[in-house]
């Protein structure tokens, strides 16, 4: 009972460490994509006069 009880805490942390994994990767292109995105408005606020 034990084992069994083991190995299932011990799948279900590889399944949450793989899932931690994707958000991680999905948060980098998300502000990737954000910071491509704002360069047009940096660009002009640069060019503007304050």
């Amino acid at each position: 009972m034990r084992i069994q009880e083991t190995d299932r805490i011990l799948k279900e942390s590889r399944y949450s460490r793989s899932a931690s994994h994707e958000t991680e990767q999905e948060g980098r292109l998300s502000r990737l994509w954000k910071s491509v995105a704002h360069v047009p408005a940096r660009l002009t606020g640069l060019f503007r006069r304050h």
